[in-house]
């Protein structure tokens, strides 16, 4: 069940089939040699898409029980992305396709979790599963509460490796632009205008202060 929230979650970033996968501790994964998506940057609306992309080890620190209250911790070590721009690129279509597509995989995994607990009381796995579906979509304040949790994501990057390759500029067609940036350490928090950190929740229609 943790796998298949991790999935629900990072889907849009990364590839979790051919990762290393290990649980060194309650509520704490590991993950090496990931490859990240080719759609990474579309999720905010980039016109950015991913040649290459590799994470060395991700660690991902999760609140069991309390996912509501304390953030998901996600540290990665090594990471390293060669990018291009995206040629005619439909930023809201590209959003819209990235929400219906998390939208899913959330009723999935709350499924999932549904028909296993049916499954564990007794009964036909397959009316198990439908009942799962049919649970899952009656509950929208799961929903809410998986997406405040990805509003919430505490991001840790070291030794983040980026280069941007153009080889069609539009400005000098004959000319091939790359551009390298390396950063030791880079961290991500949600923040307000002032740029406070806050807690966001959908569910409360208004964002809180972090203490």
């Amino acid at each position: 069940l943790v796998q298949d929230q991790l999935r629900a979650v990072l889907s849009d970033y990364i590839y979790f089939d051919d990762a290393t996968y290990k649980t060194p501790g309650w509520g704490n994964v590991l993950l090496e040699n990931v490859r990240v998506r080719e759609t990474a940057f579309e999720r905010f609306g980039l016109p950015i898409a991913v040649k290459s992309g590799r994470v060395g080890r991700l660690e991902v620190s999760l609140p069991i029980g309390n996912f509501n209250n304390k953030p998901v911790q996600l540290v990665l070590h090594e990471l390293y992305v060669v990018a291009g721009p995206i040629r005619n690129f439909d930023r809201d279509r590209a959003i819209s396709n990235m929400r219906k597509a998390k939208a899913d995989a959330i009723l999935s995994a709350q499924a999932a979790e549904i028909a296993e607990r049916l499954a564990e009381q007794g009964g036909d796995s397959s009316s198990s599963k439908r009942a799962g579906k049919d649970d899952a979509k009656k509950r929208g304040s799961s929903i809410i509460d998986i997406q405040t949790i990805i509003d919430n994501i505490q991001v840790s990057i070291s030794d983040l490796h980026l280069r941007y390759e153009d080889d069609d500029s539009r400005l000098a067609p004959e000319l091939h632009t790359a551009i390298g940036l390396t950063i030791r350490r880079l961290t991500v928090r949600t923040c307000d205008e002032q740029w406070k950190q806050v807690w966001r929740n959908v569910s409360r229609g208004k964002d809180g202060n972090v203490s």
